[in-house]
């Protein structure tokens, strides 16, 4: 097993030791901005929601939706989880079949700190993964930013490209959510609940992390998509 000083030696070895800098110091330090594939339909039972929250979790957005729409976490979709530490933008869909959503859904939300920037009707639930991609704006301060080598080391990366690492936080605390993933893996899985599923999504990043660590040692100053077999 790999761990994580290693991922980063790894990285090292590429564009050199990292410089000091600062990012996602505050919420707006890192935007977000889901993108569908599809447009809603503008009918249905489902009302679909473009939000914009800041500090908060997705699955916070769908307590208090549920509370305010009086509906149940299940009666209410979401295509991916978002940041909490950042500006966020995204979808999700409260099933309210047969009735409108409250008057002073907006306003109720915007006092929770939770913007709605675009809703309408579709037939369907939103479901999980359904959207095309993720627009990010992340801003960097400090050293890193300053350095002389700045523009060499930024070169590099436009050139060979970047591990799509994931960061500590995808592995719980302490790496715990690896170990409840095997746990689930070894006593045979069969999805109950949407926290097993994110339990396997962590198992996946840790092995797509070690695949790039592999691909990094093979790559010696050539494109990725040419050194990794």
């Amino acid at each position: 097993m790999i761990n994580m000083p290693e991922w980063q030696r790894c990285l090292d070895a590429q564009l050199g030791p990292p410089k000091p800098g600062q990012y996602r110091a505050k919420p707006e330090d890192f935007w977000v901005d889901e993108q569908l594939d599809f447009t809603p339909e503008a009918h249905g039972e489902h009302l679909w929601l473009r939000v914009e929250k800041r500090n908060q979790t997705t699955l916070d957005v769908v307590r208090i939706l549920g509370s305010l729409c009086d509906v149940t976490p299940r009666d209410i979709g979401y295509s991916g989880m978002k940041d909490r530490i950042a500006v966020t933008r995204q979808w999700l869909s409260v099933h309210l079949p047969g009735r409108d959503a409250p008057s002073s859904l907006a306003h109720s939300l915007n006092a929770q700190g939770i913007t709605v920037v675009e809703q309408v009707r579709h037939p369907r639930k939103l479901k999980r993964g359904v959207h095309r991609t993720n627009r990010f704006v992340l801003r960097l301060s400090g050293e890193a930013t300053e350095s002389e080598d700045f523009t060499g080391r930024w070169e590099a990366l436009c050139q060979y490209g970047v591990p799509n690492y994931f960061g500590p936080q995808r592995f719980g605390h302490k790496g715990h959510n690896l170990q409840r993933a095997e746990a689930l893996l070894n006593r045979g899985w069969r999805k109950r609940d949407d926290r097993q599923g994110m339990m396997l999504s962590t198992a996946r990043s840790f092995c797509s992390m070690n695949y790039s660590v592999h691909a990094l040692r093979m790559i010696h100053g050539r494109s990725p998509w040419r050194a990794i077999p």
